[in-house]
């Protein structure tokens, strides 16, 4: 018996394709960024007016990453990103949602996040009211800095405004109307479960699940 290795016939076998997945993140001044290789260098960075498109079923999740040396959750939006050639890319929106402590001790969720929560919700409905297939979803994200609020700072007893950052979600021309996620941590976490449910896919929050 010859131990030979013998060729396989070429042109027979394909090759793994080279597709970039990718992901977006969103800045302080509501500008979407490009992931980079290490946090703070963006990619790239879109203009204040251009927005992220998407078609098809939403997928949702939670992944952790490190920032200032924390631990921290963030929102997972993955979807089909229309491309300039008229073809589909694999994109990811991520978005911090560990939130923020208030001078009353509630920790709220980062606004943009309770934002894209909200209005994937109000897509997911219409679309199951309707009785129309969930890969039909489509849409635009543009995001905008808020009136801003004054607030003092508890440890200088300084005031400052406070502007977060907003996603607003257009079909087409037209902006959808849509409530945004609570942004009180437990009921967020909850509220992302329960679309997590209406998508037929595992909780991304499974303390929130344990703790009922």
């Amino acid at each position: 018996m010859s131990s030979a290795i013998v060729q396989p016939p070429t042109g027979i076998h394909p090759t793994r394709p080279n597709q970039k997945i990718q992901t977006y993140g969103l800045d302080l001044n509501a500008q979407w960024f490009g992931w980079g290789t290490k946090a703070g260098s963006p990619e790239f960075t879109l203009a204040p007016d251009e927005g992220i498109s998407f078609i098809g079923k939403p997928i949702i999740g939670v992944d952790w990453h490190t920032s200032q040396g924390v631990s921290c959750p963030y929102f997972r939006f993955a979807f089909l990103e229309p491309t300039e050639d008229r073809q589909t890319r694999l994109s990811v929106i991520k978005l911090k949602c560990n939130g923020s402590s208030t001078s009353n001790g509630k920790i709220l969720v980062q606004n943009h996040a309770a934002c894209l929560v909200g209005a994937l919700h109000e897509l997911v409905q219409r679309i199951i009211l309707s009785n129309l297939d969930l890969e039909d979803i489509s849409g635009t994200l543009y995001a905008r800095k808020g009136e801003g609020r004054e607030v003092v700072n508890p440890s200088t007893g300084l005031k400052t405004t406070f502007k977060g950052t907003f996603i607003d979600c257009f079909l087409g021309n037209d902006q959808l109307r849509f409530k945004q996620a609570d942004r009180e941590l437990m009921a967020f976490q909850s509220q992302v479960n329960d679309l997590a449910a209406s998508l037929n896919q595992p909780a991304p929050f499974l303390q929130s699940v344990s703790d009922e």
